[in-house]
């Protein structure tokens, strides 16, 4: 009986909500090529409520019953507009927009800060997130929004940060792209902490699965997630404090002012103090975990962005900086990073379709150990790297050539010292520098039948060669193709690919190749690692299906199979008191994958599943990565301001590894185990511009795993309330 008066009232509340609020959705795509535009402003004239077009061409937003007498405006740079009023517009339209050219002075809207690149390389499975997705979910944690997606596990803590692995990859083989600028180089083993992007700042989120790719994917074995910001013309800012478990005090804002019609500037800071009751330097790392309830970390860092839209162009700068403090008895760590980029993308003089990067990383690490008495070991690390990237399309009849070449310095300089009152000992210096030239080029052709244009297909060819100055140089190639099928309320897309990649060691794992109490004031290390390289193969399917007079909006459908062979595997091995890099075996990694979605049931609600099965051939390569992964997730957000989020997740059996008392390695199995998320929250809006935003968010509610193992999974509780305006 309970359940029947419950399912009565969310019936009614959802009919009531469905008519005060309206849902627009319908498909842009180019109308010579047929293929979908990514990214195509889609917004109401007067109210400018809107949103942008996913990878499929698809867009959906939700509007009032005051927003009938407006008209909807679809924009793509470089193609003619397409405006209709709303009353006209029909549910589930295919729009198709004719090339044009820009007029002097005509107005840019601009929603976000686009990666072309990533869309013009080879087809892969892909994920996105919009911000009315990402706003819909009502966390603040980019874990949270990852977790359901098939083959993405979310490992670490607010200690050594959030990372992401992409299909039993290692964290460092995802690339991570914030507005087109690689932000791995933040972390000090060159794998992206997560936790230091805000989602509130997000505008597109997209997780592009698996190797092979040319462009954007140097290293990437796993795949590639491109994070695009919001970019607001509107003075705005956002406050937020959030606290919890283990003494958590998190604070965050931004700001954005439009100095011009065109110039934008933004601001954006957080901090976060953290007392994790874990350790996890040194020796802990490969050891069961113990409490230490001494521990205090403190995290903060800062983004400056500046945006200038033309006619036809955008010119943008960012600056970030990343600190990252910890302290227990006896140890302290320090890290402070800075990141300054500079980009200009569109036409410049007579040529169109340009693309400019510099990016400057500079990191200033030191570590602290103070074993016994008065005296400490100092480690200290010292990095720079400078990217330059410049790309250009050009258009070949029925297809495009995407170029790009890239060239890169980067130095490193270590100490390791023991020092106590009255003296000192060097131990180990190194200075280590790398340069290398990269040239890439994909080339894609696409067409359609001529009686049936609702078919068209896409082959992909792409070539990729690395020279650097320390090592051999490395050429790769991939392929792909991927067919788009059109129906009235289906859209299929299968696709498949195969490639080849590379990926350097980094110069910290080269500056420790081995056991350091062999080595003596060297100027640099006489031994290189060789480059990793990898071999993989994917086919899948994506599928939408876009019902008519139904109670949700559409469903999501993908499969995938994909394999992986990696040679020439760098891992770290402990040698005494210092994590040395060692280059050791191949292993071969088979998976399946797949996950549905079904979007806006009853204009509010929200339901979908993953799954994942991973086959690793030599799990001490590839350690901690659970052979099955499934997760349920579900939620709703109401007109009112109420939202709820969870997402329930089982992970399966897992190899470990660690050191015996004789220095031997031993393994040992993890068993599997089940939890879940959960996120609810009130949103309030007083005087139609300040929105107040109450959230209760608990992770691991079951507390299942503990602290046994290196990857933190226990119960984490947070409260927080943000002010929007």
């Amino acid at each position: 009986m309970q359940r029947k008066i419950l399912l009565l009232f969310f019936l009614v509340f959802s009919e009531l909500a469905i008519g005060q609020n309206i849902s627009i959705s319908g498909r842009v795509f180019d109308a010579s090529s047929k293929n979908p535009l990514v990214g195509a402003n889609v917004f109401l004239i007067q109210s400018r409520a809107g949103t942008s077009t996913d990878t499929d061409g698809y867009f959906h937003f939700t509007f009032t019953k005051n927003s009938l007498q407006d008209s909807l405006k679809i924009s793509f740079i470089g193609y003619q507009k397409y405006t209709i009023p709303v009353k006209q517009f029909q549910n589930n339209s295919v729009i198709y927009l004719k090339p044009g050219h820009m007029l002097l002075g005509q107005e840019i809207v601009v929603t976000s800060e686009r990666n072309d690149l990533l869309h013009q390389d080879i087809p892969h499975a892909k994920s996105v997130l919009k911000a009315e997705e990402i706003q819909q979910s009502g966390s603040s944690e980019i874990s949270d929004l990852l977790k359901p997606i098939a083959s993405v596990r979310i490992d670490g803590n607010d200690l050594d940060g959030r990372k992401i692995q992409i299909r039993g990859s290692n964290s460092d083989e995802v690339n991570v792209y914030l507005d087109g600028v690689l932000i791995n180089v933040l972390s000090f083993d060159n794998a992206a902490d997560l936790s230091i992007i805000p989602v509130e700042n997000i505008d597109r989120l997209e997780v592009v699965k698996g190797g092979g790719m040319a462009l954007l994917g140097n290293g990437a074995f796993g795949g590639v997630v491109n994070i695009t910001s919001r970019q607001s013309f509107k003075t705005s800012f956002f406050l937020k404090a959030k606290t919890g478990s283990f003494d958590t005090r998190y604070y965050t804002g931004s700001f954005s002012v439009p100095l011009t019609k065109k110039l934008n500037i933004g601001y954006f800071f957080q901090f976060n103090q953290f007392q994790p009751e874990i350790e996890y330097f040194p020796g802990e790392r490969y050891s069961v975990k113990t409490k230490n309830s001494s521990i205090k970390t403190f995290k903060q860092n800062h983004h400056l962005s500046i945006n200038y839209f033309l006619d036809d162009a955008h010119m943008s700068g960012k600056f970030i900086n990343y600190s990252f403090y910890y302290k227990k008895p006896r140890w302290e760590s320090s890290y402070k990073n800075y990141l300054a980029s500079g980009e200009y993308t569109g036409n410049f003089l007579n040529i169109t379709n340009l693309q400019f990067q510099i990016s400057e990383h500079f990191a200033d690490n030191i570590i602290k150990r103070k074993p016994v008495g008065s005296g400490q070991y100092i480690s200290s690390y010292q990095s720079n790297q400078m990217n330059i990237r410049i790309s250009k399309k050009v258009a070949v009849k029925e297809g495009h050539i995407q170029f790009l070449s890239e060239y890169m310095h980067s130095d490193l300089k270590t100490d390791t010292k023991v020092k106590d009152i009255n003296w000192q000992n060097n131990l180990y210096h190194a200075f280590i520098y790398d340069n290398r030239l990269t040239t890439a080029g994909v080339f894609s052709y696409s067409d359609h039948l001529k009686d049936l244009s609702n078919i068209s297909w896409e082959t992909f060819i792409g070539l990729r060669g690395d020279f650097p100055a320390s090592s051999n140089a490395a050429f790769t190639n991939m392929v792909g193709g991927r067919i788009n099928y059109t129906m009235e309320h289906w859209q299929l897309t299968p696709y498949l690919n195969y490639g080849k990649s590379v990926k350097y060691p980094s110069l910290t794992q080269q500056a420790y190749t081995r056991d350091i109490s062999d080595i003596r004031q060297k100027d640099s290390v006489d031994v290189r690692l060789e480059p990793e390289y990898s071999r993989s193969m994917e086919g899948g399917l994506s599928a939408k299906y876009f019902p008519s007079n139904a109670i949700y909006h559409n469903l999501e459908f993908n499969a995938d199979l994909f394999s992986r062979s990696i040679y020439n595997s760098i891992i770290q091995r402990p040698f005494d008191d210092l994590i040395a890099s060692v280059q050791q075996g191949n292993t071969n990694i088979f998976g399946a994958e797949g996950s549905i979605k079904i979007n806006n049931i009853f204009n509010y609600f929200y339901a979908g599943a993953s799954f994942i099965f991973l086959d690793i051939d030599n799990p001490l390569l590839y350690s901690y990565k659970p052979k099955t992964n499934a997760s349920v997730h579900g939620g709703f957000a109401f007109p009112f301001g109420l939202y709820f989020s969870s997402t329930y997740f089982r992970e399966g059996e897992s190899t470990a590894w660690y050191y015996g008392a004789e220095n031997e390695i031993k393994t040992t199995k993890i068993k599997p185990f089940e939890d879940m998320d959960i996120t609810i929250g009130l949103k309030h809006r007083f005087f139609n511009s300040i929105e107040i935003d109450a959230q209760f968010s608990g992770k691991n509610i079951f507390d299942n795993s503990g602290f046994k193992y290196y990857y933190l999974k226990k119960r984490f509780l947070l409260a927080s309330l943000s002010l929007r305006y």
